[in-house]
């Protein structure tokens, strides 16, 4: 695949649960400037330790390498509304999310404004995934609109 967030759109809707690898592609695609300084980013991969936390790794200007922790994404929904937030400022993202009862799944519609203009949809079996999988949809229409 050649678009990283066609990629990220097909990993995260077939999620049955959080996922630390997706957490650290998720980190390594957007990354936070206010943990990261972009200015001396010379690559980004995914390292593991022990116990499995995920970690964002860089290569600085001297060649060391600078961890951060990744944050849980896929797990948290503060994480998950940071990341959509940091993401879609310009939008001032409205969201209304519902559990439905046949499926189980938490729908969440973004949208922009004062709540018009719809950015994206989705529906998934947790709360934090439906808030990714929405987000990484209003991106990609973002960039296929441009």
């Amino acid at each position: 695949m050649n678009d990283p967030l066609v990629e990220l759109v097909e990993r995260v809707t077939a999620l049955t649960g959080p996922d630390r690898e997706i957490d650290a592609m998720l980190f390594a695609a957007f990354p936070d400037p206010d943990r990261v300084d972009l200015a001396t980013v010379k690559k980004i991969r995914a390292a593991s330790e022990g116990d499995g936390t995920v970690l964002y790794t860089r290569t600085d200007e001297g060649g060391s390498f600078f961890i951060a922790a990744v944050p849980a994404y896929t797990a948290s929904i503060d994480a998950a509304l940071a990341l959509m937030e940091r993401m879609l400022p310009e939008s001032r993202c409205w969201f209304a999310a519902r559990q439905a009862d046949e499926t189980g799944e938490y729908s969440i519609d973004l949208r922009h404004g004062n709540g018009t203009g719809k950015l994206a949809t989705a529906s998934h079996k947790t709360f934090p995934l439906a808030i990714i999988l929405a987000l990484l949809r209003a991106l990609s229409s973002q960039e296929a609109s441009k």
